[in-house]
């Protein structure tokens, strides 16, 4: 003879498999459809973000302040969710490019992703400036992961200002 499960207790674990499978397929979905998020202030589009030596942050000047090498061109970290990199990858799978109020572009190289310690599910990425980027002021980046690119996000070179405008739709992460 087999027990049968009270209807209420039933009921109770109906809506517990329910819950966890929104929030489960909220989550993935999220994942699947935006790519890599970088994070932001809680109340702007201004990244969350550092330079790589000094771990000052911005406005971010275009010279290292503390040279190590023949390289003085800043880095500056970034933290990013949802950086799915497969095995064996590294900053070679991200590209990075930043956009200044005049349209033009300018091409990061990515030169280190890094868990967070105690944060797995962010990663810190180094992005070294380009050459050709002078004090612009505010300038939107984002990151790209097999085809998929980030929010774009802002962060202020030299200055604080004077960027383009925010994507549309743009929030703050």
């Amino acid at each position: 003879m087999r027990k049968s499960i009270p209807l209420c207790s039933f009921m109770r674990l109906l809506r517990l498999l329910s819950v966890c499978a929104l929030v489960f397929g909220a989550f993935n979905l999220a994942k699947a459809a935006g790519g890599p998020t970088i994070l932001t202030e809680s109340n702007s589009t201004r990244a969350v973000a550092f330079e790589a030596v000094t771990h000052r942050r911005e406005p971010f000047s275009l010279q290292m302040p503390v040279p190590f090498s023949a390289d003085t061109r800043n880095r500056i970290v970034l933290f990013v969710m949802n950086l799915d990199l497969l095995a064996g990858e590294g900053a070679n799978a991200l590209s990075a490019d930043a956009e200044d109020a005049q349209k033009r572009h300018y091409a990061f190289r990515v030169e280190n992703v890094t868990p967070v310690p105690g944060y797995e599910w962010m990663s810190q990425v180094t992005l070294r400036l380009s050459d050709d980027i002078g004090d612009v002021g505010d300038v939107l980046i984002r990151i790209t992961l097999h085809g998929m690119s980030s929010n774009r996000v802002r962060v202020a070179i030299g200055h604080i200002g004077g960027g383009p405008a925010d994507d549309a739709g743009a929030v703050a992460t």
